[in-house]
């Protein structure tokens, strides 16, 4: 218990952060995709 106490969260909240981070950026580029065509004038990076 000690061992994935100390070992896992470090590993497992980098991976959950970068899990995350690249469903909101997928999620965002699909936005982009979808919003664009119907808002020519909103420009994104």
């Amino acid at each position: 218990m000690t061992l994935t106490f100390y070992d896992l969260p470090h590993q497992l909240s980098i991976y959950c952060v970068l899990y995350v981070f690249h469903i909101y950026r997928a999620l965002r580029r699909l936005c982009v995709f979808i919003l664009i065509p119907a808002n020519p004038n909103i420009q994104h990076a």
